[in-house]
């Protein structure tokens, strides 16, 4: 109640509550740890994390600025992050395209891991930082004084060069153009808007885009997330994640 009462979306449509609830009570029954997740999708987690002992320390250093900077500057929890860097280190996407970033801490990992790869590139789409931004789903960010992806370490955002691309556009019109642009991709993470029916009309797009063996990753999941993945069969599991963050791929075939 105290995450969808102050989200515009859910207080006009009550009945999402309850399916919201019973969808974050079955992820918080699927939840493990980053290493399980990685294992669980069929990565060995130390090939997957290899290379991140080169960028911790500065990784570490940006968490810590985002703690400390005033305002909700929005990123993933580290054992997310995890999550993140050891796909991409996995499965060597070409393309990886997220929505959201926020003060940059998706965009700092999944950068140290293309780097790490010595291939592949990263597209970014955010809203233009107008001053404090309210969202459909409840969650208000404020980034307007520093910018979007503030936090980005400077060796990363040096390194990634023009590797990293930053699009502020909304989202349903920069998706869109972006995938029949880039497609095939490697890697989609939508850490945005997190309606179900936002997610949902994300998820539908970038599926038949993805390459096989991409991955597709989602944060803060939802019945959103659920939902979709129910209706790609039971090769998947839709409740398998590290604190919300979860992530199917793509059948080869």
């Amino acid at each position: 109640m105290r995450e969808t009462l102050g989200s515009y979306y859910y207080r006009r449509r009550p009945l999402e509550i309850a399916r919201y609830g019973r969808a974050k009570l079955q992820l918080g029954r699927g939840s493990r740890s980053p290493r399980d997740v990685l294992a669980a999708l069929g990565f060995d987690p130390d090939e997957a994390l290899d290379g991140l002992h080169r960028w911790q320390g500065q990784l570490d250093e940006m968490f810590e600025r985002v703690a400390r900077a005033p305002g909700h500057q929005g990123g993933l929890s580290p054992d997310s992050a995890l999550v993140e860097y050891g796909i991409v280190r996995s499965t060597r996407p070409r393309i990886v395209i997220e929505t959201g970033i926020a003060a940059g801490i998706s965009s700092a990992h999944l950068g140290a891991a293309l780097l790490e790869n010595g291939e592949g590139s990263l597209v970014s789409i955010d809203l233009p930082p107008e001053g404090p931004i309210v969202l459909d789903d409840g969650a208000v960010f404020d980034w307007s004084v520093s910018g979007v992806g503030w936090a980005i370490p400077p060796d990363i955002r040096e390194h990634l060069g023009d590797r990293h691309r930053i699009v502020l556009e909304d989202v349903t019109t920069s998706l869109p153009r972006l995938l029949t642009e880039l497609r095939p991709i490697g890697c989609f993470v939508h850490d945005d808007l997190h309606t179900p029916d936002h997610m949902r009309w994300e998820f539908d797009l970038v599926w038949d885009a993805l390459a096989p063996g991409g991955a597709l990753i989602a944060d803060d999941c939802n019945h959103g997330w659920t939902g979709f993945v129910h209706t790609l069969g039971s090769d998947h599991d839709p409740y398998l994640n590290t604190d919300r963050l979860a992530a199917i791929l793509k059948p080869l075939g």
